[in-house]
């Protein structure tokens, strides 16, 4: 699942916590697996977990990450990011994304909604571009 596989060939440096100086951002693929990046120095950052694992079809991670881009060690401040795959019939592949809970970010929840959409819309373009011409699988 380029997903997830290739998170770091795809996913845009600036919506890191460390921004250009990122150097790399990965999700470990297996149930409860971490989602994190590294920064400068090797500093780790951890970011979320995987709720669901089962490629190439489906995964769901928590979305650790405030709405000033800062990282939530508390899960319960989580929102929950599902992305879901499967083939077209013009050969591509479908992908459906759901971010939702946002309401545990209370007057902010949908200031932040609204960001992270515009986010993946942009996020998901550069998934495209990067596996465009790869057979689903």
């Amino acid at each position: 699942m380029a997903l997830a596989h290739g998170l770091d060939t795809w996913w845009p440096r600036e919506f890191s916590w460390s921004g250009g100086s990122l150097v790399g951002i990965a999700m470990e693929p297996w149930l409860n697996g971490h989602c994190y990046e590294v920064g400068p120095g090797g500093f780790r950052c951890d970011w979320g977990r995987v709720i669901t694992w089962d490629p190439p079809m489906r995964v769901r991670f928590s979305w650790q990450i405030g709405a000033d881009r800062t990282p939530l060690p508390d899960s319960r401040q989580a929102t929950e990011v599902d992305i879901g795959c499967s083939p077209d019939m013009e050969g591509g592949t479908f992908v459906k994304l759901v971010h939702e809970g946002f309401e545990v970010h209370g007057s902010h929840g949908d200031d932040y909604r609204e960001a992270m959409r515009s986010a993946w819309v942009r996020a998901l373009a550069d998934l495209a571009a990067s596996v465009e011409g790869t057979p689903w699988r």
